[in-house]
């Protein structure tokens, strides 16, 4: 085997994902979340699902997957207007955790770039949630919310208020 096949056998590798049933339930469950917003039925609050389990399990590889399944597109409009649609985000949280670097994740994640580092937090803060509702996010999975509990001098009340919002 060569150098070069070498290194692509390994990269097959390293991408080897397996779709378990348990896995394919838990997808389910996620496009199940999403449904009331395909529907059109964005005036009911969305249902939020905690996925929990020991390090090392595949939670951080079953939310990765799902987004790959799920890939963005470009949507043009009557006016010619091209808007880059986000259906499904996946957002590592910031350690420390901080609301500005929340935001700034959660705007990244859609495909905007930070060119102030000054940023408020309130105009991060509108900024995202203009975008998350503009491209059309149905679900956003959060990775690492332990990293909200393990920061110091920020409160857990305030930082879940922040991923109601």
């Amino acid at each position: 085997m060569s150098r070069v096949e070498a290194k692509q056998f390994a990269n097959r590798i390293a991408d080897l994902f397996i779709q378990h049933e348990e896995v394919r339930r838990i997808w389910d469950r996620f496009d199940s979340l999403r449904v009331h917003l395909k529907a059109g039925n964005q005036e009911h609050d969305p249902n939020h699902l905690m996925l929990t389990g020991i390090s090392g399990v595949g939670k951080t590889q079953l939310a990765t997957h799902y987004k790959r399944r799920n890939p963005g597109y470009t949507y043009v409009d009557k006016d010619e207007t091209k808007i880059d649609i986000a259906p499904v985000l996946y957002i590592k949280l910031p350690y420390p955790f901080t609301a500005l670097d929340f935001y700034k994740k959660i705007l990244t994640g859609l495909g905007t770039k930070i060119l102030r580092s000054d940023m408020r937090v309130g105009y991060a803060k509108d900024q995202a949630l203009h975008l998350l509702r503009k491209q059309k996010t149905e679900l956003i999975i959060f990775d690492e919310l332990n990293f909200l509990t393990r920061t110091k001098r920020f409160d857990d009340q305030d930082g879940m208020e922040m991923f109601k919002d």
